[in-house]
This record gives structure tokens, sequence and C-alpha cells, in this order.
């Protein structure tokens, strides 16, 4: 029970002017709280008037993440990758006899060549130029002018260091290209 003594204070008006309840003062406050709210923070977003060029006047949040796959940046991301990876090489076991093979017919060609009687010295080096496998430009003359025992010592010679080539290991780190 409030005294009534309280109860004439809370009812007396103080210079003209009438006092409020506790429940008006709250339902005061929560309306203005709500009223500031509304004013201060927007509630519905604002629209910007944008055209394609325009310059960003903040930084914007997308509102989902979105991915692509860009064509030229993989190319690029490839050929980078590919260059990183180290050159191998591979062991491959009919090199040899295919590499003896080129050169026994090689020097078969030649011998051919060489001792042909039927051809005259012009077409004997158009021969020599045509012969496959013969990597050694403007030594035909040479090759035809030798005597028969310097071309049996170097076609032997050419074999041996072929062999000898073939039958090396290939260091790590040494790579023909």
């Amino acid at each position: 029970m409030v005294p009534a003594k309280v109860r004439r204070i809370a009812g007396r008006r103080r210079n003209g002017q009438h006092s409020l309840s506790g429940l008006q003062a709250a339902s005061f406050a929560l309306a203005l709280a709500v009223l500031l709210t509304l004013a201060l923070l927007p509630v519905f977003p604002r629209q910007l008037e944008t055209r394609e060029g325009d310059t960003a006047s903040r930084t914007w949040q997308a509102p989902r993440d979105l991915s692509f796959e860009s064509q030229v940046l993989t190319e690029k991301q490839r050929e980078q990758a590919a260059a990183a990876v180290p050159d191998v090489l591979v062991f491959g076991s009919t090199v040899r006899s295919e590499q003896m093979g080129k050169l026994e017919k090689l020097i078969t060609d030649v011998d051919g060549v060489r001792a042909s009687s039927g051809l005259t010295r012009s077409q004997k080096l158009s021969a020599l130029r045509g012969t496959e496998n013969l990597f050694v430009p403007d030594y035909e003359a040479f090759i035809l002018d030798m005597q028969s025992d310097q071309w049996q010592r170097i076609s032997g010679e050419a074999k041996s260091v072929l062999e000898k080539v073939l039958a090396e290991t290939v260091a790590a780190g040494c790579c023909c290209a």
C-alpha cells in the first residue's frame, strides 16, 4: 500500500505542470528510441544510379561469391607448372640398335658410292649429298678422295666411338637438347 503522503506528491502539480507516471515515461522513451532508430539507420538500402565505367565511391561487398575459369590464366599457370618440372631422360632400349643401324647403313651407302666405277666424280658427289644420315655438309669431296685404308679406319673408328658413347651413362643434371 502506498502511503497517503506519497500519493499526494505524485498527484500534485509543480509550477502548473503535470507530472508523468512511470508507464507514460517508459512508453515515451520506447517511442523516442524507435523513431530515432528509424531516422538514423536506413531500413531499406539506398539505390545508387551507376553506369558502366563509373568509379566506385566506396568499397562494395558482393552479396555472394562468384568464380569462373580464366582460359588465359589457366594456360599461363600450366606453362609455369610445365617449366618448373625438370627434364627427365628416359632409357630407350632400342636407341642403341637404331643408332648403330643408321651408322652401318651410312657406311654401306658411302662404300657403295665410293666403289661404283660407273659414276663420274660429279655423280658420286651428288650421290653422297643425297645419302641419308650424312650430317657433314661440304665434306663429300673429302670422303670421296680418301684412300681405301683411310676410309676403313675412319668408319671403324666411327663405330667404336658410337658404341662407347651409347654405353656411357648420362650424369645427373646433364641434359642434351
